[in-house]
């Protein structure tokens, strides 16, 4: 456990004193915000009142502005929706009105829309779109430098019996480094110059839910689902720009079957995290009722291409999340590096205390070891919280994540929220004695 960074203050009494860890300073929200078990949490959404929002993604400029991106539509027809943007300059406490990237009234967005901003302060957004009519699926890229979006550009398109999902983007400089999954391939192109370049595979069999980061040397590394009897988490790197990919290796262990998988890279170190359920014999966790989905982490150093430089698979979490309701096993883990190292690992699951609406729970940990902190998202047990995601900066964690009110049809509604958490991973009291 590293001890040096951490901010100690002595606190003495007559003869007895404690030695207490502080956490870092960040600014505060103002008053219409709810403080409770270190959680910042403001009044309003994100989204806009009135919409069905959900899928978020968010990203955090240099200056320190927050940027969220998501689908948002009707609340009566699921395919009534367009991808949005919300930006936020007083540290996650208002936000801007919700503004439309694109507007399309025959399509509608496919999965999470996902947004990036780069050292000068350009936006890059990216979605699926499907349009029923035409049956084809387009994956869509669009980019602000603060004028407004710009028109969209077409990455890549299917006819509709095939499909394309799940993109995610990273960026070096001018360029946009994006995967995606499309007909069952993981694949790959890069924006330079304004212009997208032709796509090619990384993996060409029965992969899904590609995530992509870069290292503070270049390495492009991307974990991505494929299906072997059971879903399993591969990996694969690029040394040079995305023009060649290695081989790509497993990392989840056998007898696991996987809901999700993410990554996150500090420096060259590279984390994985994914959430799997138990796999006993050839059946996938048999007492269905009762299913378990965990979360799991492993790391790599160097040499990422040989499994043998990846940490050994290791829980990360004392939670344990049921499905019921049917749809409420733990999913979607989002991981994101401290500047001390230590991985924060987020998830959305049901506990036996709340047995009808899932929670938004995390850790926060030092790699290879089991000491730690659990977190919950502070909820009054009236609305499922699905889907966080987090981003990690000088102390501090943000995040948005989708909430749900309502368990019937006509009453439910679904809004985007911010939270914020200071984050201190270990507490420690040691004896001081004081001489009188």
């Amino acid at each position: 456990m590293k001890l040096s960074y951490k901010l100690w203050t002595l606190v003495s009494a007559c003869a007895v004193g404690l030695l207490v860890g502080l956490s870092q300073n960040s600014a505060k929200a103002d008053s219409a915000a709810i403080q409770q078990d270190g959680w910042t949490l403001p009044a309003s959404s994100v989204s806009n009142a009135g919409q069905r929002a959900s899928v978020p993604t968010i990203a955090l400029q240099a200056d320190g502005t927050l940027h969220s991106a998501f689908k948002q539509g009707s609340t009566v027809d699921l395919q009534d929706n367009d991808p949005y943007h919300t930006s936020s300059t007083d540290n996650g406490n208002t936000w801007s009105i919700p503004q439309a990237i694109r507007i399309d009234p025959a399509t509608f967005v496919v999965d999470k829309v996902v947004i990036e901003v780069g050292t000068s302060g350009v936006l890059h957004a990216a979605w699926v779109e499907r349009d029923p009519v035409d049956e084809r699926y387009d994956l869509l890229y669009s980019s602000n430098s603060g004028s407004g979006w710009s028109p969209a550009q077409t990455v890549e398109s299917v006819e509709n019996q095939f499909v394309i999902d799940q993109p995610s983007m990273v960026l070096e400089g001018g360029q946009v480094h994006m995967v995606w999954a499309s007909t069952g391939t993981i694949r790959y192109s890069k924006r330079s110059s304004g212009t997208w370049s032709i796509p090619i595979e990384i993996e060409d069999s029965s992969s899904e839910l590609p995530e992509i980061a870069i290292d503070s040397a270049g390495t492009l590394h991307v974990v991505f689902l494929q299906s072997r009897d059971t879903l399993v988490a591969r990996y694969s790197q690029s040394t040079d720009g995305g023009v060649t990919w290695t081989p790509d290796i497993s990392l989840s262990g056998s007898g696991r079957d996987l809901n999700d998988v993410d990554l996150d890279v500090s420096g060259t170190e590279v984390h994985v995290v994914y959430s799997a359920a138990d796999v006993i014999g050839s059946v996938i966790d048999p007492i269905a009722s009762t299913q378990t989905v965990r979360p799991y982490h492993r790391r790599c150093i160097g040499s990422c291409t040989s499994v043998s430089s990846w940490t050994v698979e290791s829980l990360v979490s004392n939670f344990d999340a049921g499905n019921v309701p049917a749809d409420a096993i733990l999913l979607v883990p989002t991981v994101s590096v401290t500047d001390n190292g230590e991985a924060l690992v987020f998830f959305h699951g049901v506990l036996a205390e709340n047995t009808n609406f899932e929670q938004v729970l995390g850790n926060c940990f030092e790699p290879d070891t089991s000491f730690g902190k659990s977190f919950k998202l502070p909820t009054s047990f009236t609305e499922r919280m699905i889907k966080p995601q987090i981003i990690y900066n000088d102390g501090v964690m943000h995040m948005v994540y989708e909430q749900i009110r309502g368990q019937a049809a006509s009453a439910t509604f679904q809004q985007i929220h911010y939270a914020q958490l200071e984050v201190s991973c270990y507490d420690m009291y040691l004896p001081l004695i004081n001489r009188s």
